[in-house]
């Protein structure tokens, strides 16, 4: 599948949640707007790099310089089932393209995300708020606070795609 959208990404790899100085050197370091297809998201991802969904002017993350967004992400750190909220999105007609775990999951208490990607990047950001909300209505229980434009995610050190077609937007 040859489909390619644009993110941003920070380039600095990480094997385990940056905190402290890395942490602010992150967003010091900037998101550069970076045309990948699933594959290569899935490998910077599981390199431990730190993605924002959105893309934006000169790379700096903030709301005001959005410029656009192909992909949403859904955060959960309070030991969801990953494979139920899948189907949920699924019963909307919505596939899941990217299923990772956060760097602090583990099998008893379950913390991943769920990337969703669209065919058509959304340039408007106050419709841009409203698919992530609704997204978010669908599967309820996501990270409330991970919903504005300018969202940044840790990556992780696995990955992996659960479907390889965008959504369409149109649909």
């Amino acid at each position: 599948n040859s489909f390619r959208f644009k993110v941003g990404l920070n380039p600095k790899e990480h094997k385990q949640k940056p905190t402290g100085k890395k942490a602010g050197l992150i967003n010091k370091n900037g998101f550069f707007t970076t045309e990948v297809s699933l594959e290569e998201l899935k490998t910077s991802l599981s390199k431990g790099m730190t993605f924002t969904p959105s893309y934006f002017k000169d790379g700096k993350r903030s709301n005001k310089n959005f410029q656009g967004a192909y992909v949403f992400a859904l955060d959960f750190d309070d030991n969801q089932n990953p494979t139920e909220k899948i189907e949920q999105l699924k019963e909307y007609g919505i596939k899941t393209n990217i299923y990772y775990p956060s760097f602090s999951d583990t099998p008893k208490y379950r913390k991943f995300r769920l990337v969703i990607v669209f065919d058509t990047p959304i340039e408007d950001k106050k419709l841009r708020n409203k698919v992530q909300l609704a997204i978010m209505d669908i599967v309820k229980d996501s990270d409330r606070a991970c919903k504005d434009a300018s969202r940044m995610f840790y990556g992780s050190n696995s990955c992996e795609v659960i479907d390889s077609n965008a959504n369409s937007f149109e649909d």
